[in-house]
């Protein structure tokens, strides 16, 4: 099963809740199997078996955080840049003087202010532009980071879903007798998936300044 994330990262596979016909039997003998092996172990604790289905999961929860983690550091870079511009000084542009009536070089130092003024203003206008732009823009940013973590959440959960359904099965195998009823099975090993590292805003503040 594949699943394309919205940051337009590489496609990531999702393990399949669905369990095959083949992996069912195989599950089955792993759990027949270490009815003897592991005969001490309560139901509910880790086997050898299910420690290695953790792996297999926490593996593909890793590999599915990945292009997030990569996305999450080029969005924290941008969003560093960003609040440079926003922390820039005004430009401020100074009021317009009347053109003097006065000697051609006062007329002609006029002009030169005249240039200076109007190009201040030209300045000013492309500053608050831009800095508007950035405002919209980091408010973008800040909301797909702050998406990037529940997607995350919900691939870790599928992530989840998936080693459970396979371990319920085993130790429901593992456990079966003619006098005990399901109700009685222990819950399965639980499953402590990588968690989510959310590295603002330190990291931005970092990379502004190494940049």
């Amino acid at each position: 099963m594949s699943r394309k994330s919205q940051t337009g990262a590489a496609e990531a596979t999702i393990p399949p809740l669905e369990i095959t016909r083949k992996e069912r039997w195989a599950i089955k003998w792993s759990a027949v199997r270490d009815r003897a092996r592991y005969r001490a172990v309560p139901i509910g604790r880790h086997t050898g078996w299910t420690r290695t289905q953790h792996g297999v999961y926490f593996a593909h929860a890793v590999e599915l955080r990945k292009p997030l983690e990569a996305r999450q550091a080029t969005l924290e870079k941008e969003l560093a840049t960003l609040q440079v511009l926003l922390d820039e000084p005004a430009i401020t542009a100074p009021a317009s003087s009347l053109r003097p009536q006065g000697t051609a070089r006062e007329r002609h130092d006029w002009a030169l202010r005249r240039r200076a003024e109007l190009s201040d203003r030209v300045a000013a206008r492309a500053q608050t532009s831009a800095q508007q732009a950035a405002v919209a823009r980091r408010a973008e940013v800040q909301a797909e980071l702050d998406w990037l973590e529940s997607e995350y959440e919900t691939l870790r959960e599928l992530c989840e879903s998936a080693y459970l359904v396979r371990v319920e099965m085993y130790s429901r195998v593992r456990c079966a007798r003619a006098d005990r009823n399901r109700a009685d099975i222990p819950p399965a090993p639980p499953f402590d998936g990588p968690v989510w590292q959310s590295r603002r805003p330190h990291l931005a503040s970092v990379q502004t300044r190494s940049a």
